[in-house]
């Protein structure tokens, strides 16, 4: 079946267009993205290892997923960086959605920024003590520049309300608010009296990232914080292992990971079992349990 395969040969992950399954490889890795029980089988030729092959996966994953949204990053950077020079700025990102524009940011190269881990803010949400420590925490590692607090919002009410708790406690300092938001939300944004930059939408965008959908692929580090029920102490997410390797090898994927079409790949193995009436076999014997998924069980018969 003409298609997209995921190849690993020679050490390097790829995806290629053959007429029909390739034959000659050495084995089959079956490879389960985070956050998803479906498993795509990798044609791997010797020399290989099954956890680099899927370590490999993974990280081209990840940089697929970035290869639509890094020009809009960098028309982000370029906005942010004109509008509120480094020199004079320091930029305060809020929530989980912002860890991406957090780390590319840091990725190319800048270091005047904090991140508050704080969830679910609402315009009459009231902070709890250990969030106004935790943010003069914060807050004393800007130095004496002006604050931009940033922020993915649809209403800009959260935004709003973390803006006002830093005027409140810094009154010596200019507090400003940036909002990322899609462009039918910049009325809004602009009536509250908050600044915003819009984000376009679409299959490839910015704002699918910031919206999570595929940002879930990293997983979280710790679970959500909510501002009227802030603590310290919030427990570590079920994925945090996943989050922070993430975080360790994103600026290093961004710039030499190969591109692997994950989604192609999975399409192409859909197709075929569908044709197959779900009773698809894969060369290698490879069972559900040890890709990971606990379902199929495959056999080594007709994915040839």
């Amino acid at each position: 079946m003409t298609g997209t395969y995921a190849v690993f040969r020679q050490g390097v992950l790829s995806t290629e267009v053959f007429p029909v399954p390739p034959a000659d490889h050495d084995g089959l890795v079956m490879f389960q993205r985070p956050g998803s029980r479906e498993v795509l089988p990798i044609y791997a030729y010797h020399p290989y290892h099954e956890d680099g092959v899927r370590g490999a996966a993974l990280a081209g994953f990840h940089r697929k997923s970035f290869q639509g949204v890094e020009s809009q990053l960098n028309d982000l950077l370029s906005r942010v960086t004109r509008d509120y020079p480094t020199a004079a700025w320091f930029y305060v990102m809020v929530g989980h959605s912002m860890k991406v524009v957090k780390w590319y940011f840091k990725y190319r190269g800048l270091t005047n920024m904090v991140a508050l881990n704080v969830s679910g803010v609402q315009r009459d949400s009231v902070a709890t003590p250990q969030f106004h420590s935790y943010l003069q925490q914060k807050i004393r590692k800007t130095g004496g520049q002006n604050l931009l607090v940033m922020d993915y919002t649809y209403s800009g009410s959260g935004l709003a309300t973390i803006g006002n708790l830093i005027k409140q406690q810094y009154p010596q300092r200019t507090v400003r608010t940036l909002a990322l938001a899609e462009r039918s939300e910049l009325r809004r944004m602009n009536s509250n009296g908050i600044d915003a930059i819009s984000l376009t939408n679409g299959p490839d965008c910015l704002a699918k990232q910031l919206r999570g959908e595929n940002l879930k692929a990293f997983g979280r580090h710790k679970v959500k914080n909510t501002l009227d029920q802030w603590r310290a102490d919030v427990p570590q997410s079920p994925d945090a292992e996943e989050f922070l390797v993430a975080k360790h090898r994103f600026s290093q994927e961004i710039q030499t990971a190969a591109l692997f079409d994950y989604y192609e790949a999975l399409k192409t193995y859909q197709r075929a079992r569908q044709d197959a009436g779900d009773d698809l076999g894969l060369v290698g014997s490879v069972s559900g349990s040890e890709a990971g998924d606990g379902g199929d069980v495959f056999n080594d018969d007709d994915f040839i």
